[in-house]
């Protein structure tokens, strides 16, 4: 009985250590990136300044892009992010041209188009910095 009592008590804790299993934690898009890879089958950007910075808040983003030389461009709309899905449209109505696949943690936003295509790497910032901001050409 009491060999039985012994086993009976380490099988309750092994279940309850399996169930006690943490949540995997969730980050938040919210905030500001900037891009730090490019790995595209479709665009060659070999040779070619490409910079661009992100910010979401929880509906809005605000996109900043330079590619080549001359000045940034804004862009604005609003977006939609859930089940590892992204997808939105820019304030002219027009959409962001993919549902993109999302891997993120705390310091990095990974956006893959379907089929692995494109996949931009960001890294996370305090904030667009203040010269991109001045630089956009309106």
């Amino acid at each position: 009985m009491k060999r039985f009592l012994s086993i009976a008590a380490l099988v309750l804790l092994v279940v309850l250590a399996a169930g006690c299993k943490k949540a995997p934690k969730t980050y938040s898009i919210v905030g500001s990136w900037e891009l730090s890879e490019v790995s595209t089958k479709a665009v060659n950007y070999d040779g070619v300044k490409v910079s661009v910075y992100l910010t979401f808040t929880d509906t809005d983003f605000t996109l900043y892009q330079l590619i080549g030389n001359g000045h940034y461009k804004k862009f604005n709309g609003t977006y939609t992010y859930a089940e590892g899905k992204l997808q939105g449209k820019y304030s002219s109505g027009s959409s962001l041209g993919s549902v993109y696949n999302v891997q993120i943690d705390d310091t990095k936003l990974e956006l893959a188009t379907a089929g692995g295509k494109e996949v931009d790497v960001y890294k996370k910032i305090s904030a667009v910095p203040a010269d991109v901001i001045a630089d956009v050409l309106e």
